[in-house]
Order: structure tokens, then C-alpha cells, then sequence
């Protein structure tokens, strides 16, 4: 569904609109939810650079912008370091059971 909308929304009010911004932040929120996070970084860097397009680098909705995009790149790495930490307790767990 928000597919749809973002791309309903490219069509009729173009790709640089607020409108747009909107629904590129309201997929991203979604795709980061699914946990699919190399997709909602990619659309919540694309609302981003809409909205300080359209208000200016100054403007609250882009500061919101920011944040959403700060709080994604924290959970990519604490899931970085989560895997590694995985891979490293799996290693030591094997080394222990072969000994």
C-alpha cells in the first residue's frame, strides 16, 4: 500500500514534493519495521534530501528527518555488532565442545 502511494505520489506531484518526502519516510518506517534496513536507509536518506530541498536545512520536518535516519543507522550497528558478537560466542562454543 505505501508503495502505491509513493509512487502515485511521484507521478502527480513529482519526485521532489513534500508530499513525496512524506511517503518515502512513511515506506522507510515500514521496511525498517520488516526489518529491512539497507531499503529503509535508502528511503529515508531520499525523504531527507526532499525535505531540505523543499524547507531548508533548518526546518523542524527536516530535523525529524534526521532522527529517523540517525535511529535506523543505530539499529544497523548494534545488528553489526550483534552478528559479529554471535559469530564469536558460536566460535568459542565450538572450540569448547571439540576439546
Amino acid at each position: 500500500m505505501n508503495e502505491e502511494v509513493l509512487a502515485i505520489r511521484e507521478e502527480v506531484l513529482g519526485s521532489g514534493h513534500p508530499d513525496v518526502a512524506d511517503a518515502l519516510n512513511n515506506l522507510a518506517t515500514v521496511m525498517s519495521a520488516l526489518g529491512d534496513l539497507e531499503a529503509a536507509r535508502g528511503l529515508y536518506e531520499r525523504s531527507l534530501a526532499v525535505r531540505k530541498d523543499a524547507y531548508g536545512p533548518d526546518h523542524p520536518i527536516v530535523d525529524h528527518s534526521m532522527n529517523n535516519l540517525a535511529i535506523l543507522l543505530m539499529d544497523e550497528a548494534r545488528r553489526r555488532t550483534g552478528e559479529a558478537r554471535a559469530w564469536e560466542w558460536a566460535g568459542f562454543i565450538s572450540a569448547r565442545t571439540t576439546c
